[in-house]
């Protein structure tokens, strides 16, 4: 029983992984003030991860090596490079004090 969970666990994980996802990410910073701790400053990120196409590969059963150019290559990591930036650009993050 505990191996099929752990297997449904790495196949939901990979799943999450193929299609992409989005994180909140929270930092707090806390200072001390009359011997207790206050929160003084919290920033909340929320950003987007993209997909993985080895995840998805691997879900797939796809195990034949692939064999790219360098031209292909370059191509790839510049689009990769420029939706990273767009990524960036839409990503919220809000302060709070």
């Amino acid at each position: 029983m505990r191996d099929e969970n752990e297997k449904d666990n790495l196949i939901a994980a990979a799943v999450k992984k193929a299609v992409g996802y989005t994180v909140t990410e929270i930092t707090e910073e806390y200072a001390v003030q009359d011997g207790a701790e206050i929160l003084v400053k919290k920033k909340i990120c929320v950003k987007d991860v993209p997909p993985d196409i080895n995840a998805l590969k691997w879900l797939l059963g796809e195990k034949e090596e692939v064999t790219v150019s360098r031209e292909d290559i370059e191509r790839e990591r510049k689009e990769l490079t420029d939706k990273y930036f767009e990524l960036m650009k839409k990503e919220q993050c809000k302060e709070e004090k």
